[in-house]
């Protein structure tokens, strides 16, 4: 495994603009790439595994697939899901539908969460691997009366004449108004293989929506399939097997999803026709959120800014080349969009295409239980305004007046100017720009006007 960097470095231009790498804690190094030709700005986490007191987890929005009832339908933004786990870092995970739910595969802790999609990518690592896979589930309900029945869902909403399987990260099995709910006594984590039995604890007809204990499961059904299953009673037994198939169980309890394959042997590699991405998804340049892990088992966490003046994203192919430029053996794609976004202890270290973050339905988290915070005050030195197309130098200086050194400071900006991690900072248009410098947990910040050019304007 790759040693972690102790200090941050700008690397030489490499045919790619400037390079940054800021340590953040041992074991987690940011990176930020600026290529003004492209234009593209790319930040980055690198995560290595097995560093002391470092946890990789992927984690529910609200903790539940379905959470409170309202617009957001379970979802949260990813600071609010990263700071009620007390992360230390994170990124946007899955790509979701309406309702919430992740749309492929979430193993968390050796749990499954959610089952994968059909022929899409997924990301998974453990104390012994991580790499890329593509997985396959099947699964079934069999009982007095009933016989075996396929079950087509885990933790969503229920369609027509299908049945859905929901544990206790569902939070509610959803259906429709005249959904069959079966109640099980379900003491036990929910394996991505299992074969288990089950005491029916109660059923429910025609409701369209129940909550699921952490010591359950609900079989939901609908049409067809909730008149077969209408046969079981209270007290009888039936039996669930799970199957998940695509990677050694034994070596990884942690999986997030999205798609397509981005490398795959160490090369770029675009997947985006077979895994059912359509030509404007992979084709024009959007931001973007990709996972993927190098030879050395160091994990790469990477957000590519898109739809900003300073960058403009990257098609599915120039994410996969940057991926393997990172030295990914194997890498995928994960929700970008509005939803890309990287956040580091209370500060969003890119700019959201949305102007602001979005709710999304799980996240990827950096864990560190013991994080100090530094307890010096830091604060943000330089001039107030700057002109469009026009740059300033901003410091930072500790609580006695001395300068922080630069290689400490993780800068960020938002509104209408942007900055890079040399401290320097670009008009965009004329208004305002709030910028952050994050040093060791402890966060400062200031207000900056961005004029039009004039002989006024500070340069």
């Amino acid at each position: 495994m790759r040693r972690w960097l102790i200090a941050a470095v700008c690397l030489p231009a490499l045919g790619i603009g400037q390079v940054w790498e800021k340590p953040v804690a041992p074991g987690l190094v940011y990176r930020m790439e600026v290529d003004l030709k492209a234009p593209r700005v790319v930040h980055a986490l690198r995560f290595s595994r097995g560093a002391p007191g470092l946890e990789l987890r992927p984690e529910l929005a609200q903790g539940t697939v379905y959470g409170r009832e309202d617009d957001k339908k379970g979802r949260e933004p990813l600071s609010a899901i990263a700071e009620s786990n007390k992360a230390l870092a994170a990124v946007n995970g899955d790509f979701f539908p309406w309702t919430g739910d992740p749309l492929g595969a979430m193993v968390r802790n050796g749990e499954l969460v959610s089952k994968p999609f059909k022929g899409r990518a997924a990301f998974g690592w453990g104390p012994q691997f991580a790499g890329a896979m593509k997985l396959e589930w099947t699964a079934e309900i069999d009982g007095p009366g009933v016989g075996p029945m396929p079950i087509q869902g885990l933790n969503e909403e229920c369609g027509p004449n299908q049945v859905v399987l929901n544990t206790g990260w569902a939070g509610g099995a959803t259906g429709s108004r005249e959904s069959l709910q079966i109640v099980l006594d379900w003491p036990e984590p929910l394996a991505p293989v299992t074969a288990r039995s089950a005491q029916v604890v109660t059923v429910v007809e025609s409701a369209a929506r129940i909550p699921v204990g952490r010591s359950q499961a609900v079989v939901t059904a609908n049409g067809t399939a909730a008149q077969r299953l209408k046969a079981l009673k209270k007290g009888d037994t039936v039996k669930i097997k799970v199957q998940t198939t695509g990677v050694d169980w034994e070596k990884v309890d942690s999986v997030v999803a999205g798609g397509p394959m981005l490398v795959l042997g160490g090369k770029a590699v675009d997947e985006s026709k077979t895994e059912g991405f359509g030509i404007e998804f992979s084709n024009r340049r959007h931001p973007r959120t990709a996972i993927g892990a190098t030879l050395e088992g160091d994990v790469w966490l990477v957000v590519i800014e898109g739809r900003q003046p300073m960058s403009s994203g990257a098609t599915i192919g120039e994410t996969a080349k940057i991926m393997a430029d990172l030295g990914c053996s194997s890498a995928i794609n994960l929700d970008g969009g509005g939803s890309s976004q990287l956040w580091i202890r209370g500060m969003t270290a890119n700019r959201p295409s949305d102007g602001s973050e979005r709710p999304i339905a799980n996240a990827l988290l950096v864990l560190a239980p013991e994080f100090t915070v530094s307890s010096s005050k830091v604060v943000i030195k330089g001039q107030a305004q700057v002109a469009v197309g026009q740059a300033t130098d901003l410091s930072v200086v500790d609580e006695r007046g001395n300068r922080v050194p630069n290689s400490q400071i993780v800068w960020s900006s938002m509104g209408d100017a942007w900055i890079d991690q040399s401290g320097r900072l670009r008009g965009m248009a004329p208004g305002s720009a709030t910028v952050q410098a994050w040093v060791h947990g402890q966060l400062a910040k200031i207000t900056v006007r961005v004029e039009r050019p004039g002989p006024k304007a500070s340069e």
